[in-house]
Formats: C-alpha cells, sequence, structure tokens
C-alpha cells in the first residue's frame, strides 16, 4: 500500500510540473509584449529597418533600393546568437555573386558535346576534322550504287525530302487558293440568304419583339426590387434585436484595444516637402497648418521654396500585447449573444 502512494504521490508531482509549465508558457504568451522598431529614409538613399522581439528572440529585416532594384534580407535571432538568414528580394547584399555567374558559364560550356555525329554512317567524328556535307547529287549516285544498303537510302530520303517538284508544289497551291474561294462564296450566299429573310419581317413583327423585351427587363427590375427590399427589413430587424446590439457595442471595445496596441507609443518624422514655386509651398503647407494640434508631437515639416524634392526620415517604436486583446475578444466568441447572433446572420 505504501508502495502505491509513493507512486501516486510522485505521478501528482509529474502533473503538477506539467501543468505549472503549460500555464507559464500560455501567460508568456499572453502578457510578455512584442516590441517593435521602425526606421527609415526617403530621398537619395531609399532603405528602412525593421526589428521585433519577443522573449529571448527578435527578427531583424532591412531593404534598400539600388541601381539593380530592391533588396531586403531577415536574419532571426535566439538570445542574440543569428540562427537563420532569410532573403526575401534581390541578393541580401545588394550585388550578385560573380564566383556563381562564372560557376554557371563553366558548366555550361562543360555540358556542350565535344564530338559531331556524321549523317552518313552515325559515328562521332573527332571535333578536329571537318565532315563533309553531303549533296543532292551524291545521294542520287548512292541511290543507284547497288553497294548501298536501304537503310542508308531512307537517312538519305529523310534529309533531302520526298524529291517532289515545284511544279507539284505550284498545282497544291493554285488547289488551296480555289478551296478557299468557294468557302467564301458559300458563306456570302448563305449571308445573302439571311438578309432576305430579314427583310420578309414587318415592321410591325419588331415592335412586337422589343415590347416582349421591355416586359421581360421590367419583370427582372420589379424581381430584384421585391428582393432587396426584403433583405433591407431583415437586415434591420437583424440589428434592433437586443443581442446583435450587445456583440456590435462589446466588437467596438475590441477593435479599439487592438488599434491602441498596433499603433506605435513613440516616434519622430522629419519631412522636406517642396514645390518648386514658393506659391504652391506655402499653400500646402498653410493647409496642413489647420491640422496641427493632431501631429505636433511626431512630425516636423521644414519647407523647401526653391526646390521640387521630398525627403523623409521617420523611425517608431512600440509594444503590443496580446493579452489585452485576445482576453476580451476570446469572452465575446464565447458570450451567448454573439452565437445568436452568429445563428440569425446566416439565415439572412
Amino acid at each position: 500500500m505504501a508502495v502505491f502512494l509513493t507512486i501516486l504521490k510522485i505521478l501528482g508531482i509529474v502533473l503538477l510540473c506539467i501543468i505549472g509549465l503549460i500555464l507559464l508558457i500560455v501567460l508568456l504568451v499572453l502578457f510578455a509584449p512584442i516590441r517593435y522598431k521602425l526606421k527609415g529614409a526617403y530621398g537619395e538613399e531609399i532603405g528602412g529597418e525593421l526589428k521585433v522581439r519577443w522573449l529571448f528572440a527578435s527578427v531583424v529585416a532591412s531593404g534598400d533600393k539600388a541601381e539593380d532594384g530592391i533588396h531586403a534580407a531577415a536574419k532571426i535571432k535566439v538570445f542574440g546568437i543569428p540562427i537563420k538568414k532569410i532573403k526575401l528580394m534581390g541578393d541580401e547584399t545588394g550585388h550578385g555573386d560573380k564566383k556563381s555567374k562564372k560557376k554557371k558559364k563553366q558548366n555550361k560550356n562543360d555540358s556542350l558535346p565535344e564530338t559531331s555525329v556524321t549523317e552518313n554512317t552515325g559515328t562521332a567524328a573527332p571535333p578536329g576534322e571537318n565532315v563533309p556535307a553531303v549533296t543532292s547529287r551524291e545521294a542520287g549516285e548512292n541511290a543507284a550504287d547497288p553497294n548501298i544498303n536501304e537503310a542508308e537510302l531512307s537517312e538519305y530520303e529523310d534529309v533531302f525530302g520526298d524529291g517532289e517538284d515545284k511544279k507539284s508544289k505550284k498545282k497544291k497551291k493554285k488547289d488551296k487558293k480555289k478551296d478557299k474561294k468557294d468557302k467564301k462564296a458559300d458563306g456570302e450566299k448563305a449571308d445573302g440568304e439571311g438578309t432576305e429573310d430579314s427583310e420578309k419581317k414587318t415592321f410591325s413583327d419588331r415592335i412586337y419583339d422589343l415590347t416582349d423585351k421591355v416586359y421581360d427587363l421590367t419583370d427582372k427590375a420589379s424581381d430584384t426590387a421585391n428582393k432587396l427590399s426584403v433583405k433591407k427589413n431583415h437586415v434591420l430587424e437583424f440589428l434592433d434585436r437586443p443581442y446583435t446590439r450587445n456583440t456590435i457595442r462589446r466588437g467596438k471595445k475590441v477593435l479599439k484595444r487592438v488599434f491602441k496596441n498596433i499603433l506605435p507609443r513613440k516616434g519622430d518624422v522629419r519631412l522636406l516637402l517642396g514645390l518648386k514655386s514658393p506659391d504652391k509651398t506655402g499653400e500646402l503647407i498653410g493647409k496642413l497648418c489647420r491640422f496641427y494640434p493632431f501631429y505636433y508631437k511626431w512630425l516636423h515639416l521644414t519647407p523647401d521654396f526653391y526646390e521640387k524634392k521630398i525627403e523623409a526620415d521617420v523611425w517608431c517604436k512600440g509594444r503590443i500585447h496580446l493579452g489585452s486583446m485576445a482576453i476580451p475578444a476570446a469572452l465575446l466568441y464565447f458570450s451567448k449573444d454573439f452565437k445568436k447572433t452568429m445563428n440569425l446572420a446566416k439565415k439572412i
């Protein structure tokens, strides 16, 4: 009995340790913030860098624009040790690897055949010697010679064709042209018959056809209008229900928390703006100054009245708490009001 109790005691301790580790991991995922930092520049040099850190891991992504295109790469680090590099666009360094290009060229040259095959016997000739070309006269003479095999004659026929004369080719072309002319004449006759049938229709028949089409269109329009009115009434009834109002209200709160978490806490934007003419730049800056209370903390605007240019330096940082978004979202998802609204929305 004592042994059985000790075994149960050990199993209970192991289970408690496992449950404690799971709770610790869940709490770390929910309450450990995801920190990010963004830097960028636009002007003579175009590029940016994004750093994302969470617990002991981090991801650093950087990119820039060069003459040969956009280059972007990312690095994954754990405890500050780089584990993996990912090439997103272009080359990691912004320049092509010359050694790899030379190797590709060498491989292509090595893959080319060094021997040439003769058409007469199928044997390979050495690369230094030139193989004599076989003419049609030689082929005819060889065909008359009884010492040549039938296989060789078939090879010559495949190379030089069936031996058709120019006259036979011209006859074939003339026959094709005649066939095309006959087809065109048959098509014109069919079109003429169709026009005669259409001319036989009277003016009253055409009016009746038009009135039938108008009636069909009006019927379809009335049907669609009735369907839309019915759907509109269903939607209004759906929005008037109390549980739908509760779900909409709680959903707005969740969205507000999401935006508060995602938006950066600190940031700075330095913008150099010029439109070449002092009148236009002054007019634009005067319009932007109306919204000064909204951006005075993070936007620093400097006008340029003599040159046309746009240059910007941006940096911002913030943190995202998954728990503050996930917990209210889970409570909303498992609530009775949300289930009722989803079931009613499916029926609309």
